[in-house]
């Protein structure tokens, strides 16, 4: 279910193999690839899996390492970062007002942001802003979602801009602001 009439395209190259230093999105969380590890498995296979940790680094996620067998990605939601111009598009769509917004609950909004679509983590993000600054009963639960929806941004933000979390986090706040 898409929260506003507006469609957006994702180009981004997920065929390329990974190596050490490349930088990859779960969940808005943006990772380092540390290491890269070649196994067999029990058909004599070849498997690389891929190590890797938080790339900014915060005291949540101090001692996080992960890894995934490189054949399995395609089956996640992790991908590369976007590119500067999609990052360019993405905070013009949050400064601009969408020609509908349509009001949608907690769990959908959960579910959208679980697709790891930094443009429909934009589209909640500014529905959710939108609902903010002209509805008196703004929730808690809402609240909290347009914090998780704009941490989610932040980072990919942060790192293809090349700029720090804390003038990603005003970037995207001020883009927001311009659509009030």
């Amino acid at each position: 279910m898409s929260i506003c009439t507006q469609e957006f395209d994702i180009t981004m190259v997920e065929d390329k193999q990974y190596k050490i230093g490349d930088k990859i999105i779960e969940f808005g969380q943006v990772f380092r690839i540390f290491k890269i590890e070649t196994r067999k498995d029990s058909e004599g296979n070849t498997d690389r899996i891929l190590h890797f940790r938080p790339y900014f680094k915060s005291s949540d996620n101090k001692g996080m390492v992960c890894s995934i067998p490189e054949q399995s990605i395609k089956d996640t939601n992790i991908r590369r970062p976007v590119s500067k111009e999609t990052i360019k598009e993405l905070i013009v769509t949050l400064s601009t007002k969408p020609k509908q917004v349509i009001e949608t609950d907690v769990n959908t909004l959960k579910e959208i942001l679980g697709q790891n679509d930094p443009f429909e983590t934009a589209r909640v993000l500014r529905t959710l802003h939108i609902e903010r600054t002209t509805s008196e009963t703004f929730t808690k639960s809402k609240r909290d979602m347009f914090e998780l929806a704009t941490s989610r941004l932040v980072e990919e933000v942060a790192l293809v801009v090349d700029m720090a979390i804390e003038k990603a986090d005003t970037k995207i706040r001020a883009a927001l602001s311009k659509n009030s």
